[in-house]
């Protein structure tokens, strides 16, 4: 669930929400070097382990590249370690305290990730319809809106060659109600943090009864979504491309098609 989603505005830390928040609290922030460097990103693909702008809890004003698909510290061997890493994409939050590998990081290994949309799938008979759910901008709605994923880290230490990889994955709660329609057969949605309240998530010692009370689905009036192509379906295809954000129509939505426009 969730693992797939874009990051357009990965080049343009201007836009970031969170970006202002953080030079008011550190002028030299160590933020915007390392990502004027980022391509945008169109699709983002979980199964592709890639390298991933976050930040974490213990360095909160300063940008890590961590890779998507968790392997925890404990993990003995390489070949445990990829073995492992995609089906720690995501935890669900109803979980998160009692799996062995997310127990412990939830109370401080705790992070956000950077996106500006996520893809998920609708069933309609045979049928799987893409959609690319986005949040709504105030200030322009014609500019894509920066939010952010919670999730949870760790970094792993080769016991062969002694290198270091930090990891993480999307922490998912149950659908709001726009997200029950679109991700019908699951009804489950990445945990995204409410604008305004990101460094909630990451602040120091929380209690697991705070940890508990932000674990809740973003409400929909802050969320829109539209039918995509499906290129994002193809794995011969790039999908990596500004097509595959592209706004369509499918004959199999009726109605549902005008809702989401």
């Amino acid at each position: 669930m969730c693992f797939h989603f874009s990051f357009r505005q990965s080049n343009k830390p201007e836009r970031w929400n969170i970006y202002r928040s953080f030079l008011q609290t550190n002028p030299a922030l160590l933020i915007e070097p390392p990502v004027k460097k980022i391509k945008p990103m169109y699709h983002v693909n979980g199964f592709e382990f890639n390298r991933h702008p976050i930040i974490i809890q213990s360095e909160p004003y300063h940008l890590n590249f961590y890779n998507w698909g968790l392997i925890p510290a404990e993990i003995k061997t390489d070949t445990a370690a990829q073995a492992i890493r995609s089906s720690n994409l995501s935890v669900r939050a109803e979980r998160i305290f009692d799996k062995p590998h997310s127990k412990h990081l939830i109370k401080s290994h705790r992070c956000l990730i950077p996106a500006d949309g996520f893809f998920e799938w609708m069933v309609v008979g045979a049928e799987r319809i893409p959609f690319l759910i986005e949040l709504k901008n105030p200030a322009d709605e014609k500019k894509n809106y920066v939010f952010w994923f919670g999730g949870i880290y760790d970094v792993w230490i080769n016991p062969s060659t002694g290198e270091h990889t930090g990891t993480f994955c999307l922490v998912t709660v149950k659908a709001n109600e726009m997200m029950k329609t679109i991700h019908n057969t699951k009804t489950r949605m990445p945990f995204i943090l409410e604008p305004g309240k990101e460094f909630e998530w990451i602040k120091p010692g929380l209690s697991i009864a705070a940890v508990e009370k932000l674990l809740r689905p973003l409400p929909d009036e802050y969320m829109k979504a539209h039918p995509v192509p499906l290129l994002i379906n193809s794995k011969e295809s790039n999908s990596n491309v500004p097509e595959v954000v592209k706004k369509v129509s499918y004959s199999v939505l009726g109605e549902l098609n005008e809702q989401f426009a």
